[in-house]
């Protein structure tokens, strides 16, 4: 079960979620101090010990970059539900383009708005897919 956070717990998740987004692995001890103007390495061990014991993180004692997000089931749940809007969305507007066809044939529809709209939606789609 998750906790919640203190101000600077939150800055410091937000950060290592914002990290591990952009370069692909956690950051370290030293890339935290920094990314959050910490004094001391104790500081940076402190907010992940209680970012640990809220439930947010798994961490691996001694090793560097062992930092794991533990998946809020409220943010999946919610992912889902995007996701879901999406693809019905998609199947909408692409069942709308195939009773275009139908009626105008494919060359009648290849520039269509409806076309168009059924590009943007399956890029929505992917980009949720993710």
């Amino acid at each position: 079960m998750k906790y919640g956070l203190t101000k600077q717990q939150q800055r410091c998740l937000d950060f290592i979620k914002l990290y591990i987004e952009e370069e692909g692995l956690p950051p370290t001890n030293e890339e935290i101090i920094g990314a959050l103007g910490l004094k001391a390495r104790s500081g940076a061990v402190r907010l992940l010990r209680g970012l640990e014991k809220r439930g947010h993180i798994l961490r691996i004692k001694y090793k560097t970059r062992s930092i794991a997000l533990i998946p809020d089931p409220d943010e999946e749940l919610e992912t889902l539900r995007e996701l879901k809007t999406s693809v019905v969305g998609f199947l909408t507007v692409q069942q709308k383009w195939r009773d275009e066809i139908t009626a105008h044939g494919s060359e009648a529809t290849q520039n269509s708005e409806t076309a168009k709209e059924v590009g943007r939606a399956f890029k929505r789609l992917g980009e949720l897919a993710r």
